[in-house]
This record gives structure tokens, sequence and C-alpha cells, in this order.
């Protein structure tokens, strides 16, 4: 089986070097909505992290039809110095 990684590496504006490596995706349903939901490993300073996940949110009406367009929620992990957000987008 063929499993695809994908990595990338940035730096902090204080000096931290973090390390994004895409676990997968996930899709289920939750009541009035449909999620898909990406999840990301953080590394920092080549130590790990944890693991990140955002998603992209279908609301549903009452017949189950989507209503407007899919919304999407950050992963947001806040630290004293600094602020680490993933947007799944697209």
């Amino acid at each position: 089986m063929n499993t695809l990684s994908f990595t990338a590496t940035l730096s902090s504006p204080f000096g931290h070097e973090y390390t994004f490596t895409h676990v997968g995706i996930s899709q289920y349903d939750q009541l009035n909505r449909f999620v898909y939901a990406a999840s990301i490993e953080v590394n920092k300073a080549g130590r790990r992290d944890g693991v990140m996940t955002s998603e992209m949110r279908q609301y549903l009406d009452s017949m189950g039809q989507p209503t407007f367009q899919p919304s999407t929620e950050p992963a947001i992990r806040s630290g004293l110095l600094e602020d680490l957000y993933v947007v799944f987008a697209g």
C-alpha cells in the first residue's frame, strides 16, 4: 500500500523551527453537519509537540441539505510567546 506523506518546515519569529507532517484526512457525520478533518503532526525544535486537527464543516438543514458554504474551524495552540494556527484550506 502506498501512502503519501507531506512535510513542511517553518521558522517562527522567536527562532523556533516547526516541522509539520500531514497525518491524514478523515470524514464523519455529526449532528447537523458533515465534517472533513485534516490532522497535522507538529514537531517543535526537533521534539514532538502533538497533533493538531483543523476541520472543514458543512452544516445541513432539517432535510439534510447543505446550508451556505462550508466553514473552517482552525486548530489553535496558544503559548506564552506565540500562538500556532493550522487551517484546513481546501
